[in-house]
Parts: structure tokens; sequence; C-alpha cells
């Protein structure tokens, strides 16, 4: 039995890639240094120009790195380093 993960990716790529638990965890703890640094223009650069963001305390979707970037900035001043 195959384990992976499957990352979906942007419609003008030919396939999505499957990556392994490691990586993906790897991925997380970058994501998660990036957050604990206190720069939302860190935790913006791990996201697509094109990305969709769901915020788990919003209605709203966070479409862009932009607006991803303005979201993170009130995540990180809540948030303690």
């Amino acid at each position: 039995e195959k384990k992976g993960v499957v990352v979906l990716s942007p419609s003008t790529s030919p396939s999505p890639k499957e990556i392994t638990h490691d990586q993906v965890l790897d991925l997380f703890r970058d994501w998660n240094d990036s957050l604990g640094s206190g720069s939302s223009d860190m935790v913006a650069e791990k996201y697509a120009d094109d990305a969709i963001l769901i915020p788990t305390s919003m209605n709203q979707p966070r479409k862009g790195r932009d607006s991803i970037r303005e979201y993170f900035e009130g995540v990180v001043k809540r948030s303690p380093t």
C-alpha cells in the first residue's frame, strides 16, 4: 500500500505531486517557524501568489499573498513569540 500526501497544485500544473509524511512535517515546521518569527512577511512567503487561505477565525477567505499577509499581520501581533 502506497502512503503519501497529495498536494493540490494550480490548474496550470500537469498533475498533483505526491509527498511523504516527513516532507509534510518539514513543511509544517518551516511554516510554524515562520509564524513564530513574528513576521507576517515570512509567513506570507510560504504561500503562492494566487493562494487562497480560509482562516479559522474568519468567514471570509483571503485571496492572494498580499491579503494573506494582511491576515497574518493581525495573527502575529496577537501571538506571543
